[in-house]
């Protein structure tokens, strides 16, 4: 990242000094503080003077606009109380019981829920159960990480670590939503790149998969249970990603307007972003890779938003399939051009303020349910 060779080495080395410290447990705190925010200076203080921090990431997404930024701050900022009706209903939820899901189940659900996107759509997932690429099963020393490989010239492996729950399910088919992404355009020949659109596929999955485990429900418990997942999803990938975003560019300034920044004021910024959009979790906001890597965040925000407006697509029947297999075609370097197409640009004022809304129906009636389970007690 560094204009110049000696501060990029510079960097380098304070990293491996840093990561060595962590892996072998050799930890010193103030050392640590020290190294991470020499990382972080080294970082935004390598441009050149004439091209900011905040200059490169408009310039290599030039799909959004600081004015449509500034928007989507202004609008979920205003509707973040929403979030404290999530820390009520998850505190009368701590004892929630449910049956487990096994994975055989997961797999039949997940498909019937997939049915609106018709036999193309089915028929990738199916071959995906049948060929052995998803990786499932928990083991000692695999990844806790749910990832999907979409390797080149080859269709897509999907790896996850299925735990029986409700959350297990909604990851399987947000990785499928993946899958799906790169197999069909593998299939129709088109090549796959990371965009703005990454998440907007497997994120309506995982609405469309809840929404179906929501409706088919076995009790009452189960069903306030898929609630709080699809409310956590919601919660996770419009505010707290945005606000990441938020953070990012506020240190930036910090760093232009100082020279420096300290610890202190990243400990502040943090508390003011978190009071902000009333997030209940700080385990996001530690100071980490994500911090530097802006563009890779928002994509999530935009995911939920677009994820959101074709679900009230298909709750509404105005979805239509064909245009959906379509986009799915395209190549991700197309990014809003696929939002575009399906309806659902995530910087549009009315698209933002129906995933809103959404949000908000979810969390009343979370509500209810939480209510009638009461008086059944």
């Amino acid at each position: 990242v560094g204009s110049l060779e000696c501060e990029t080495i510079r960097h380098i080395n304070t990293f491996n000094t840093l990561n060595n410290d962590v892996t072998s447990l050799n930890l010193e705190p103030e050392r640590f503080k020290h190294s991470f925010l020499e990382i972080i200076n080294n970082y935004f203080a390598s441009f050149s003077d004439d091209e900011t921090y905040e200059d490169i990431v408009f310039s290599n997404h030039m799909e959004i606009e600081k004015s449509d930024l500034r928007r989507l701050f202004k609008i979920l900022g205003q509707n973040s109380h929403l979030n404290l009706n999530y820390c009520d209903i998850l505190l009368e939820n701590e004892d929630l019981m449910f049956a487990k899901i096994s994975y055989e189940s997961a797999k039949k659900r997940t498909l019937k829920s997939y049915k609106i996107f018709g036999n193309e759509y089915l028929n990738l997932v199916n071959d995906a159960f049948n060929s052995n690429r998803i990786d499932y099963k928990l083991r000692k020393n695999k990844s806790n990480a749910n990832v999907t490989f979409p390797i080149k010239k080859h269709n897509a492996f999907v790896s996850i670590n299925y735990n029986e729950d409700i959350e297990s399910v909604l990851t399987l088919s947000h990785e499928l939503g993946h899958m799906v992404d790169h197999d069909i355009k593998f299939k129709n020949k088109r090549d796959s790149f990371a965009s703005t659109a990454d998440e907007l596929f497997s994120l309506t999955n995982e609405l469309i998969t809840g929404e179906y485990l929501l409706g088919n429900s076995n009790t009452l418990e189960e069903k306030i249970a898929v609630s709080l997942e699809l409310i956590n999803t919601y919660m996770t990938n419009i505010f707290e990603t945005i606000s990441t975003v938020d953070l990012s560019l506020r240190v930036n300034r910090k760093i232009l307007k100082d020279g420096y920044i300290d610890l202190k004021s990243i400990n502040n910024m943090t508390s003011n972003i978190i009071k902000k959009y009333n997030l209940i979790s700080t385990k996001y906001f530690w100071i980490d890779e994500r911090l530097l890597q802006m563009l890779d965040q928002i994509v999530y925000t935009y995911g939920m938003i677009g994820a959101s407006n074709i679900y009230n697509c298909i709750k509404n029947k105005t979805f239509s399939i064909k245009d959906y297999i379509e986009a799915l075609k395209k190549s991700d370097n197309e990014g809003f051009e696929i939002y575009d197409m399906l309806g659902c640009n995530p910087v549009d004022e009315n698209n933002i303020n129906n995933a809103v809304n959404n949000y908000k129906n979810l969390l009343e009636n979370t509500k209810d349910l939480v209510y009638e389970k009461k008086k059944r007690r």
